[in-house]
């Protein structure tokens, strides 16, 4: 059984996943202003935070081992949340159709095709060895603001202690696995929230062409002046919006018609690329991962070593 935190009781639960590197503990900061309203249980993904002895190599290893995880934790009217890595992971066990589901949210998300990356970038996440000065960048470099110092030595110790072969794995196989045909067209209340400062991911234009299209009821949110890693730089904006998506969700209304969730681009769905529906998860590796310096003031950004996040 993956770690997990567990906060709050009303219904629908945010299941909320991490960013490569992350834990449960990155969604310390954004959980209190959930929990009075909804259930949060906050998972360690399979070779990260206190399930860092459960290395996987494959998105397809994540996704079986995260949906074991919710349904023996016996969770019902789940919202998935997934950040970054986990965007992708979640759109594969939406794939699934799991009877739990009620809607997924995609925070700066990977895209269910391959994650475009440099060699330059490739090399230096696949020499990650987890040190200090390595993991100080690695959050540094994501944020769009250094981090308040008790949220960033956490960030810090969570990315030292991730199991670097699924970290190296994610590099040069997970982030490059294309999952576009597999999804296909996801029948859930679905938002993509992305940052408006964020470049360690496709850029909310480019959410609207590889990802959007799988979610015909789906939109896109952009919090201006955010970075990559949200639930811990912008935690009250992101719980706003999240708040807001679980309200839509419970009055059972259509997101894609709710002008208030696309407060920076307003797109949906319709007319865009056609994939085939997949209802089984299955596996197929590649290389790579996301990729970009940051482009806020933080040190590290200009050091060449440049580390992609998922």
């Amino acid at each position: 059984m993956l770690a997990y935190s567990s906060q709050g009781r009303h219904a629908p639960t945010f299941v909320l996943m991490h960013y490569l590197g992350g834990s449960h503990r990155t969604w310390f900061p954004t959980v209190p202003y959930l929990d009075a309203h909804h259930r949060c249980v906050a998972i360690d993904t399979p070779g990260f935070g206190d399930s860092a002895d459960a290395a996987v190599l494959d998105v397809h290893s994540f996704a079986t081992q995260i949906d074991s995880a919710i349904r023996a934790l016996a969770l019902t009217d789940v919202i998935l949340v997934g950040h970054s890595m986990t965007g992708k992971i979640a759109l594969a066990i939406a794939a699934t159709q799991p009877d739990y589901l009620q809607g997924l949210v995609l925070v700066a998300p990977s895209p269910p095709t391959p994650q475009p990356t440099t060699e330059a970038d490739l090399k230096a996440q696949l020499a990650y060895a987890g040190t200090r000065a390595e993991a100080e960048q690695h959050v540094d470099t994501a944020s769009a603001e250094r981090l308040p110092d008790h949220i960033r030595e956490v960030a810090i110790a969570d990315a030292q202690a991730a199991n670097l072969d699924t970290f190296h794995a994610w590099a040069k196989h997970g982030s490059q696995e294309d999952w576009s045909t597999r999804i296909g067209k996801l029948d859930y209340p679905a938002l993509i929230i992305c940052g408006g400062k964020d470049d360690r991911v496709p850029s909310a234009e480019v959410q609207a062409q590889v990802t959007l299209p799988h979610l015909p009821r789906g939109r896109i949110h952009v919090i201006e002046g955010a970075g990559h890693l949200m639930p811990m730089e912008a935690p009250q904006a992101l719980a706003e919006v999240l708040l807001r998506f679980a309200q839509t969700v419970l009055n059972g209304s259509d997101i894609a018609a709710d002008t208030d969730n696309a407060d920076a681009l307003d797109v949906n769905a319709t007319g865009r690329l056609e994939t085939d529906a997949a209802s089984q998860i299955d596996s197929t590796p590649g290389a790579g991962d996301e990729t970009g310096p940051n482009a806020g003031p933080n040190a590290g950004k200009d050091s060449g070593i440049g580390l992609g996040l998922g």
